[in-house]
């Protein structure tokens, strides 16, 4: 029954409940390794961040943003 319902909802067994496609968060050029991995939003138990490059005019950075929700950007930390 509960696999019916899920197909039902999602589509098929593989599909992944909640956000999908996943949620992005932009990254200044300046910003660190470190500082993606530290920062709340960025920080997901048992994953790897994966980064995708895109010119800023690109056709398909305008549109890659379209079909996600945007976190945020996070801007370089000041060093000390």
């Amino acid at each position: 029954r509960q696999r019916r319902a899920w197909i039902k909802k999602y589509g098929n067994l593989v599909a992944r409940g909640g956000d999908y496609p996943p949620a992005v968060l932009r990254v200044h050029p300046a910003a660190t390794l470190r500082d993606v991995l530290v920062d709340e939003r960025a920080v997901v138990p048992n994953f790897i961040p994966t980064f995708l490059l895109f010119p800023e005019n690109h056709p398909a950075h305008i549109a890659f943003l379209k079909e996600r929700k945007v976190l945020g950007l996070l801007q370089p930390k000041q060093q000390e």
